[in-house]
């Protein structure tokens, strides 16, 4: 399941793609003699292949006229198979860095890596991302052991949000992002990230409603959506919903001249606890039925007193699933009032669910995908890892020993598909009844009956 909107990693491998067969593909490392260092091979049966690091690699950001940048944001998401512990296990580490006054930052890196993801982004300069993944840069070896972003010097956007009476709204949240057809290469490995105003990156708007973004790679050809959000006002359930709808030009949006009209919605709250009534921390509230294929975000999480805020919605129906890790999921319909009412969920224990996967002579596969497709006809209870999506924590791979358990599952029937590479998907509606179901996959080879 993926959502409309695309993720910076998906243009850049789009881009790599492309790239590769090019005079400009990727670069990759080589060894002191000049030769390209040695190709890792899988780090076990079927799992993606990692490449090997020198245990850092140094990062140089510099600004359109050659000179270092200090204080440039770097943000590190670097994927590798820990192999030291206990059980094997896949880790994601997440690694923020600022540069010194050389405009240089070392990053920290593993011995070996599946794949590097770097983002670099100051003030006034145009943010940029850089990836490095084997799996769709089959040419590359190694991580290198150095790295520059050259930053490009940022353009301005801007303009005015206004309520239907055409007073002007304090404290919108303006989310910008910048992709598209005009979705830039700028040479080597690194692209124009299309993240430019993002969550905790977001701008607002002041005590006139006005907004102001100085971020934006130049040209008047470039594709600009807004993401605007309020507490009190409907905002976009998709990238430039509004700015569409009410015909906001680029030249507008450059001028600053940009007049968005936000209308009142209504909002939902309410408290998530367990059968005793205690609050549950952490509870994903998520409403519709195909949030991970629908625009925009249809999920929050719970505070620590257990209560969660929807945005401002339009009344009506409206079905809502609550996911609690430890907790049985419940999905159930409610009416969106036009005046704020608490709607309130009581979750009660879970019931364990346990797969063991097998080939056709028996022997374990291990690390099987296991990917919620479908609950209750909807697609509101997931495990998908999209980015975009907030994490329901809901198990996603069998272990080492071909076990995959979930031990807080719902009592009704779910549609799952298992995947392992080597083997062809398949696809099972499975109740937790506290039983082991055996599933057995067949080579990928083999012709199917």
């Amino acid at each position: 399941m993926a959502r409309c909107f695309c993720s910076t990693t998906c243009f850049a491998l789009l881009l790599f793609s492309a790239a590769a067969s090019g005079a400009d593909a990727p670069e990759t490392a080589a060894k002191p003699d000049g030769k390209p260092a040695a190709q890792q091979d899988q780090t076990a049966a079927n799992e993606p292949r990692q490449i090997p690091t020198k245990g850092t690699m140094l990062v140089r950001v510099v600004g359109a006229d050659g000179q270092p940048i200090e204080g440039a944001k770097l943000f590190a998401n670097v994927n590798w198979l820990n192999q030291n512990a206990a059980k094997p296990n896949w880790v994601i580490d997440n690694q923020h860095y600022l540069t010194g006054r050389d405009g240089t930052a070392e990053i920290k890196l593993p011995k070996l890596v599946e794949d590097v993801r770097l983002w670099a982004r100051k003030e006034g300069q145009v943010p940029m991302f850089a990836i490095w993944w084997p799996k769709v840069d089959p040419k590359l070896v190694a991580m290198p052991e150095e790295f520059t972003y050259h930053l490009q010097t940022g353009t301005t956007l801007g303009g005015m949000v206004t309520n239907d009476a055409g007073e002007p709204i304090v404290g919108v949240n303006v989310e910008v992002s910048y992709h598209g057809t005009n979705f830039r290469k700028t040479g080597g490995r690194a692209v124009f990230d299309n993240w430019l105003a993002l969550g905790d990156g977001a701008v607002g708007t002041d005590s006139n409603g006005r907004w102001q973004l100085n971020n934006v790679p130049p040209g008047d050809d470039i594709d600009v959506r807004l993401r605007l959000s309020h507490s009190k006002y409907l905002g976009d359930d998709d990238w430039g919903r509004l700015q569409r709808e009410q015909h906001i030009t680029l030249a507008a949006l450059r001028d600053e001249t940009a007049v968005i009209v936000m209308p009142r919605g209504s909002v939902v709250s309410g408290k998530v606890t367990d059968s005793e009534g205690r609050p549950l921390k952490d509870a994903v509230v998520i409403w519709g039925d195909r949030p991970a294929r629908e625009p925009g975000s249809q999920e929050v999480r719970t505070d620590d007193r257990g209560t969660y805020r929807f945005p401002p919605l339009p009344p009506g129906l409206m079905h809502v699933t609550v996911v609690a890790e430890g907790w049985m999921p419940i999905r159930t319909e409610i009416q969106i009032p036009r005046r704020p009412l608490p709607v309130d969920f009581a979750l009660k224990q879970g019931n364990k669910l346990q797969l063991r996967f097998i080939d056709e002579s028996g022997e374990t596969i291990p690390r099987v995908e296991v990917t919620i497709q479908k609950w209750q006809g909807a697609e509101s209870l997931y495990n998908d890892q999209d980015p975009e999506l907030v994490r329901t924590r809901v198990p996603r791979k069998a272990g080492f020993d071909g076990v995959y358990e979930w031990s807080w599952a719902p009592d009704s029937p779910v549609e799952f598909e298992f995947f392992r590479p080597g083997y062809a998907k398949k696809t099972a509606s499975i109740a937790a009844d506290g039983r082991e179901h055996v599933i057995t996959l067949t080579d990928a080879a083999k012709p199917s009956d």
